[in-house]
Order: C-alpha cells, then sequence, then structure tokens
C-alpha cells in the first residue's frame, strides 16, 4: 500500500538497486569471474611445479623443465606475457567496441592541456571516469554530451606512442583503467554522438 510520495521514491530506488545488482552480477561473471579462474590455475600449475620435485620418479625431469622455463623467461616476449599476467596487468575483458575497449590503459607519458599530469595514471587519482581527447583541441557538443558524475576530461597535446593508440581520436577509461570505448572517427560532430552514446552508458551501466 502506497502511503505518499516517499512510498513511491522508496519503491523505485528498490527497483534501480535491484536492475543495478543484476547488471553487477552479469558483468562479474563475464569479467571478474575469468580473471579469477586463470589466477587459480596459474597458482595450480605453479604449486605443480614445486611439488613434482619431491616425487622421487619425477624428481629429475620436474628439474629440467624448471631450468627449461627459466630459460624461456629470459626471453623479452615470454617475460612480458607471464609479468602480464601475473600482475593482471594482462587482462582484457569482453567489451564490445574498437579492439582496445576491455584492455588497462597502459601507464604512457603525455601532456594534458592546462595541467601538470606528465603520467597517464595521474589522472585516475580521483577514481573517476577519464575522457582522453587524444586530438589535443576540446571536442564541440556542448556541456550535455559531456555530462556524468565523476568525469574527468582531458586533451592531450601530446603522449607516448602504443600500438593500441595509433589512429585513436577519443577514449573513455573506466576508474579501474580498462577502457571502455574508443573512437577514430575524425569528424567531430559525429564523433560527439559517438561520445554521448559511451557517456550515458558508463553513467547508467544498468540501464535503470
Amino acid at each position: 500500500m502506497l502511503l505518499g510520495p516517499e512510498d513511491v521514491v522508496g519503491e523505485e530506488a528498490v527497483a534501480v538497486v535491484r536492475r543495478l545488482l543484476r547488471h553487477l552480477g552479469a558483468s562479474y561473471d563475464g569479467e571478474r569471474r575469468p580473471v579469477g579462474r586463470a589466477v587459480t590455475d596459474n597458482t595450480a600449475v605453479q604449486t605443480l611445479l614445486a611439488e613434482l620435485t619431491l616425487v622421487p620418479d619425477l624428481a629429475a625431469p620436474a628439474v629440467a623443465l624448471r631450468t627449461l622455463l627459466d630459460e624461456l623467461l629470459g626471453l623479452p616476449e615470454v617475460n612480458r606475457l607471464l609479468a602480464g599476467r601475473v600482475s593482471a596487468l594482462a587482462t582484457r575483458y569482453p567489451l564490445q567496441g574498437d579492439p582496445p575497449a576491455g584492455r588497462r590503459l597502459p601507464d604512457i607519458a603525455l601532456t594534458v592541456a592546462g595541467s601538470s599530469v606528465r603520467r597517464a595514471y595521474e589522472l585516475f587519482h580521483e577514481g573517476h571516469f577519464v575522457l582522453l581527447d587524444l586530438t589535443g583541441r576540446p571536442s564541440p557538443g556542448g556541456p550535455d554530451a559531456h555530462a556524468h558524475p565523476r568525469l574527468t576530461r582531458a586533451a592531450v597535446t601530446g603522449h607516448d606512442p602504443h600500438d593500441d593508440l595509433d589512429g585513436v581520436a577519443e577514449l573513455l577509461v573506466r576508474p579501474d583503467g580498462h577502457i571502455a570505448w574508443t573512437t577514430r572517427t575524425a569528424d567531430p560532430r559525429p564523433r560527439a554522438v559517438e561520445r554521448a552514446a559511451a557517456l550515458a552508458a558508463a553513467r547508467d551501466p544498468g540501464h535503470v
């Protein structure tokens, strides 16, 4: 039974929370659960390598295997691959969009107009979404196009080269450092439309 406007607001708030929790549950299954599974698999492999040396019949080949792995770790590509997995810096979430979407933004050196920021990760100290305009020019579209309660905007006038950012005009990065959206659209007007859609999705991830 509704006793007044407060009850209506209360019911709406409960509905919002329920939809948001459903979204969080779905995103956890799609993003974090595979990461957790990879961590447990990696731990199991390392544990097995240690335990094999305790089995008399397998000790010698286990030592040979570990020696081989040590040699492989001397290769930069292998070292980079394993370091990325162990540190989780190589984690890529299955997000739709341009290939960089879902990857962690590299902590590249950059120059931001009107700011003393020198590294990409300095932009995340406040725990906000970060909108990087790599063209170095503020894009048209008015304040509504950029509306987000927790958004840091940065016009990047220069940055270190990186394969993930080749040809990218703008990107939106989540507070956890993973890229949520990128565009290679050069024309600022259609790019503003794309940006508005990306910010709307970031502002309302559960479609509430």
